[in-house]
Protein backbone atom coordinates (compact mmCIF):
# COMPACT_ATOMS: atom_id res chain seq x y z
CA UNK A 1 0.00 0.00 0.00
CA UNK A 2 3.12 2.63 1.01
CA UNK A 3 4.15 1.66 -2.72
CA UNK A 4 0.44 2.40 -4.41
CA UNK A 5 0.36 5.48 -2.37
CA UNK A 6 3.13 6.59 -3.13
CA UNK A 7 2.79 6.10 -6.79
CA UNK A 8 -0.43 8.03 -6.79
CA UNK A 9 1.39 11.44 -4.55
CA UNK A 10 3.55 10.92 -7.65
CA UNK A 11 1.00 11.26 -10.43
CA UNK A 12 -1.19 14.24 -8.72
CA UNK A 13 1.97 16.21 -8.26
CA UNK A 14 2.50 15.54 -12.08
CA UNK A 15 -0.74 16.25 -13.33
CA UNK A 16 0.30 19.78 -12.60
CA UNK A 17 3.90 19.83 -13.57
CA UNK A 18 5.67 19.94 -16.81
CA UNK A 19 8.38 19.27 -18.71
CA UNK A 20 11.53 17.01 -17.43
CA UNK A 21 9.72 17.26 -13.89
CA UNK A 22 6.71 15.74 -15.26
CA UNK A 23 8.26 12.96 -17.23
CA UNK A 24 10.58 12.07 -14.48
CA UNK A 25 7.37 12.13 -11.71
CA UNK A 26 5.80 9.52 -14.79
CA UNK A 27 8.77 7.53 -14.59
CA UNK A 28 9.25 7.24 -10.92
CA UNK A 29 5.15 6.38 -10.99
CA UNK A 30 5.55 3.61 -13.01
CA UNK A 31 8.49 2.22 -11.15
CA UNK A 32 6.26 2.70 -8.10
CA UNK A 33 3.34 0.61 -9.40
CA UNK A 34 5.49 -2.34 -10.29
CA UNK A 35 7.16 -1.98 -6.65
CA UNK A 36 3.33 -2.71 -5.48
CA UNK A 37 3.18 -5.62 -7.74
CA UNK A 38 6.03 -6.75 -6.48
CA UNK A 39 5.60 -6.81 -2.76
CA UNK A 40 1.79 -8.15 -3.35
CA UNK A 41 3.50 -11.19 -5.36
CA UNK A 42 6.32 -11.68 -2.81
CA UNK A 43 4.06 -11.27 0.32
CA UNK A 44 2.40 -14.66 -1.24
CA UNK A 45 5.49 -16.12 -1.87
CA UNK A 46 5.82 -16.07 1.44
CA UNK A 47 2.92 -17.33 2.49
CA UNK A 48 2.61 -19.59 0.47
CA UNK A 49 6.33 -21.09 0.97
CA UNK A 50 6.36 -21.11 4.89
CA UNK A 51 3.13 -22.87 4.72
CA UNK A 52 1.54 -19.53 6.62
CA UNK A 53 -1.34 -18.67 4.67
CA UNK A 54 -4.38 -18.22 7.18
CA UNK A 55 -7.50 -17.34 6.64
CA UNK A 56 -6.94 -13.15 8.27
CA UNK A 57 -4.06 -13.32 5.52
CA UNK A 58 -6.75 -14.04 3.11
CA UNK A 59 -8.16 -10.79 4.65
CA UNK A 60 -5.05 -8.55 4.27
CA UNK A 61 -4.07 -9.85 1.37
CA UNK A 62 -7.35 -8.57 -0.69
CA UNK A 63 -8.14 -5.21 1.35
CA UNK A 64 -4.58 -3.61 0.56
CA UNK A 65 -4.79 -4.53 -3.37
CA UNK A 66 -8.68 -2.82 -3.20
CA UNK A 67 -7.20 0.03 -1.59
CA UNK A 68 -3.79 0.49 -3.54
CA UNK A 69 -6.29 -0.07 -7.37
CA UNK A 70 -8.67 2.95 -5.61
CA UNK A 71 -5.68 5.34 -5.05
CA UNK A 72 -3.53 4.29 -8.47
CA UNK A 73 -6.47 4.75 -10.43
CA UNK A 74 -8.14 7.67 -9.11
CA UNK A 75 -5.12 9.28 -9.32
CA UNK A 76 -4.13 8.71 -12.54
CA UNK A 77 -7.56 10.21 -13.31
CA UNK A 78 -6.26 13.84 -11.76
CA UNK A 79 -3.91 13.72 -14.50
CA UNK A 80 -6.76 14.29 -17.13
CA UNK A 81 -6.41 17.64 -18.92
CA UNK A 82 -10.55 17.70 -19.52
CA UNK A 83 -12.20 18.11 -15.81
CA UNK A 84 -15.11 16.93 -16.86
CA UNK A 85 -13.54 13.68 -18.29
CA UNK A 86 -11.39 12.86 -14.31
CA UNK A 87 -14.16 10.88 -13.24
CA UNK A 88 -13.14 8.21 -15.73
CA UNK A 89 -10.10 7.50 -12.63
CA UNK A 90 -13.02 7.05 -10.29
CA UNK A 91 -15.02 4.81 -12.68
CA UNK A 92 -12.29 2.49 -13.63
CA UNK A 93 -11.44 2.60 -9.99
CA UNK A 94 -15.02 1.22 -9.32
CA UNK A 95 -14.62 -0.92 -11.60
CA UNK A 96 -11.11 -3.23 -10.21
CA UNK A 97 -13.00 -3.05 -7.15
CA UNK A 98 -15.85 -4.79 -8.78
CA UNK A 99 -13.78 -7.02 -10.93
CA UNK A 100 -11.91 -8.65 -7.79
CA UNK A 101 -15.25 -8.45 -5.76
CA UNK A 102 -16.34 -10.73 -8.84
CA UNK A 103 -13.61 -12.95 -7.96
CA UNK A 104 -14.32 -13.44 -4.46
CA UNK A 105 -17.80 -14.12 -5.24
CA UNK A 106 -16.19 -17.52 -6.57
CA UNK A 107 -15.61 -18.52 -3.03
CA UNK A 108 -19.49 -18.28 -2.07
CA UNK A 109 -20.24 -21.45 -4.20
CA UNK A 110 -16.73 -23.31 -3.49
CA UNK A 111 -16.11 -22.05 -7.14
CA UNK A 112 -11.80 -22.26 -8.02
CA UNK A 113 -10.12 -19.23 -7.95
CA UNK A 114 -10.29 -17.47 -11.17
CA UNK A 115 -8.21 -14.71 -12.40
CA UNK A 116 -8.55 -14.65 -16.24
CA UNK A 117 -8.60 -11.18 -17.62
CA UNK A 118 -8.62 -9.05 -20.23
CA UNK A 119 -8.38 -6.52 -17.09
CA UNK A 120 -7.16 -8.52 -13.83
CA UNK A 121 -4.61 -6.36 -11.46
CA UNK A 122 -1.36 -7.24 -13.32
CA UNK A 123 -3.05 -6.12 -16.65
CA UNK A 124 -4.41 -2.75 -15.34
CA UNK A 125 -1.34 -1.72 -13.35
CA UNK A 126 0.85 -2.91 -16.88
CA UNK A 127 -1.76 -0.63 -18.64
CA UNK A 128 -1.05 2.24 -16.56
CA UNK A 129 2.25 1.51 -16.66
CA UNK A 130 3.04 1.68 -20.18
CA UNK A 131 0.75 4.75 -20.57
CA UNK A 132 3.11 6.18 -18.21
CA UNK A 133 6.29 5.94 -19.75
CA UNK A 134 4.77 6.76 -23.06
CA UNK A 135 3.86 10.49 -21.51
CA UNK A 136 7.30 10.20 -20.11
CA UNK A 137 8.91 9.79 -23.55
CA UNK A 138 5.89 11.93 -25.36
CA UNK A 139 4.64 14.49 -23.01
CA UNK A 140 2.17 16.42 -25.31
CA UNK A 141 0.27 12.37 -25.60
CA UNK A 142 -1.25 13.78 -21.86
CA UNK A 143 -2.63 16.56 -23.37
CA UNK A 144 -3.41 16.55 -26.10
CA UNK A 145 -3.80 12.90 -29.07
CA UNK A 146 -7.08 14.58 -30.64
CA UNK A 147 -10.26 16.94 -30.72
CA UNK A 148 -13.47 14.87 -30.38
CA UNK A 149 -16.89 16.66 -30.76
CA UNK A 150 -14.93 19.61 -28.71
CA UNK A 151 -13.49 17.55 -26.48
CA UNK A 152 -9.65 17.16 -26.14
CA UNK A 153 -8.40 13.18 -26.02
CA UNK A 154 -5.38 12.42 -24.43
CA UNK A 155 -3.39 9.21 -22.99
CA UNK A 156 -5.33 9.27 -19.63
CA UNK A 157 -8.05 9.47 -20.77
CA UNK A 158 -8.07 6.99 -23.52
CA UNK A 159 -5.86 4.41 -21.01
CA UNK A 160 -8.58 5.07 -18.20
CA UNK A 161 -11.66 3.95 -21.04
CA UNK A 162 -9.12 0.88 -22.18
CA UNK A 163 -8.99 0.27 -18.66
CA UNK A 164 -13.08 0.72 -18.23
CA UNK A 165 -13.79 -1.62 -20.95
CA UNK A 166 -11.59 -3.94 -20.13
CA UNK A 167 -12.82 -4.54 -16.60
CA UNK A 168 -16.18 -4.60 -17.69
CA UNK A 169 -15.67 -7.56 -20.19
CA UNK A 170 -14.02 -9.39 -17.37
CA UNK A 171 -16.31 -9.14 -15.15
CA UNK A 172 -18.52 -10.31 -17.57
CA UNK A 173 -16.09 -13.43 -18.27
CA UNK A 174 -15.80 -13.93 -14.72
CA UNK A 175 -19.87 -13.84 -13.64
CA UNK A 176 -20.12 -16.02 -16.48
CA UNK A 177 -17.90 -18.50 -15.36
CA UNK A 178 -19.02 -18.40 -11.86
CA UNK A 179 -22.70 -18.69 -13.26
CA UNK A 180 -21.78 -21.97 -15.51
CA UNK A 181 -19.89 -23.17 -12.35
CA UNK A 182 -23.12 -23.08 -9.98
CA UNK A 183 -25.82 -24.84 -12.65
CA UNK A 184 -22.99 -27.35 -13.36
CA UNK A 185 -22.55 -27.69 -9.65
CA UNK A 186 -26.32 -27.30 -8.81
CA UNK A 187 -26.84 -30.39 -11.60
CA UNK A 188 -24.12 -33.06 -10.11
CA UNK A 189 -25.80 -32.19 -6.77
CA UNK A 190 -29.75 -33.23 -7.88
CA UNK A 191 -27.70 -36.17 -9.79
CA UNK A 192 -26.72 -37.57 -5.93
CA UNK A 193 -29.95 -37.17 -4.49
Amino acid sequence: MVFALIAAVLMLIAARADGLVFSMLCIAAAIFIQLRLLANVLDGLVADSGAQATLAGRLFNEWPDRVSDVMILSSFGWMIVDPAMRMLGALAACLAVMTAYTRELGRCIDAPQMFQGPMAKQHRMATLTIALIVMAAWPGSAERIATVADRVIALPAITLLVVIMGCTLTIYRRLRALHRFAFDNKAQRHDTY
